[in-house]
């Protein structure tokens, strides 16, 4: 996975779209991506390669690289995969939410979940916080959601504003913030 942002844009490029651009940069050099995996000098090299690469898509043609790229829609095993990088990606972005329990979170106490759970289920646990006003503050948690990881059924939008549909209920992630919306019968 790989993250980027240019003047507020954030986009998440999956490990294929990652690949597939180094391997259309390099002429389908495979000892290019090979190095790219294996060797941090060769990253790094590589990295400056796909920010320019990105940029320049962006500059280029707005429409295709916002359809490409930007704006993500994933259904069920797709989406449960992708979700904590994604959910990651939009912590990064806003400082709202991060996928798994953060810093001690003593919220909830895990003993309970775990005795009552089924343990050869996924579990993918969010925790919130507080947006501080102060810049690089330690955030503070606000609560935590958790729910097995193959409820979610589709997720759809961009980094900094989209929605997480299940079986139980829909998550809308925003900018600045976050809705549980429960289904109802």
């Amino acid at each position: 996975m790989y993250y980027w942002d240019y003047k507020g844009l954030y986009i998440l490029l999956t490990d294929e779209e990652e690949d597939e651009i180094i391997r259309s940069l390099s002429d389908n050099n495979p000892i290019a991506l090979i190095g790219y995996n294996t060797d941090y000098k060769t990253r790094k090299l590589w990295e400056k390669k796909i920010n320019t690469h990105l940029l320049n898509f962006l500059l280029d043609n707005h429409e295709e690289f916002n359809r490409k790229y930007v704006f993500r829609s994933w259904y069920n095993e797709e989406a449960q995969k992708y979700f904590p990088m994604f959910l990651d990606a939009y912590g990064r972005a806003t400082k709202l939410a991060t996928i798994g329990s953060f810093d001690g979170d003593e919220l909830l106490d895990d003993s309970i979940e775990s005795v009552l759970l089924d343990t050869n289920k996924k579990i993918y646990q969010i925790s919130l916080f507080n947006k501080s006003i102060i810049p690089k503050k330690i955030p503070k948690v606000n609560g935590r959601i958790s729910f097995y990881s193959n409820n979610i059924e589709k997720i759809a939008g961009t980094v900094t504003n989209f929605v997480l549909m299940t079986k139980h209920f829909n998550i809308r992630f925003g900018e600045k913030i976050i809705r549980v919306i429960m289904h109802g019968k």
